[in-house]
């Protein structure tokens, strides 16, 4: 796909965790539970807020491609904004 992260785990022989939220969960188990809070309502709201986020990285690096093209669509960076101020 070009835009999912990717984290290759050393001495693993070449395994590869891909997308955020797998990456994030490897890490918190791998890590001794650091990432996510051990409190059930904010890790809530702290996993709310990082879905959001990639959402809007996601969108966000869309919407920079769109503007580089040579002819980039009105109508497509005015839905986008659209879409931005509902969130």
């Amino acid at each position: 796909l070009g835009t999912v992260p990717s984290l290759i785990i050393p001495g693993a022989n070449g395994v590869t965790i891909q997308d955020s939220t797998a990456i994030l969960e490897y890490l918190h188990d791998e890590h001794g539970g650091r990432i996510w809070p051990s409190d059930h309502s904010a890790r809530t709201k702290v996993r709310a807020a990082s879905v959001l986020a990639e959402g809007l990285m996601t969108n966000t690096v869309s919407w920079y491609l769109e503007t580089q093209r040579k002819a980039p669509s009105a109508e497509w960076l005015s839905e986008f904004l659209e879409n931005l101020d509902r969130t």
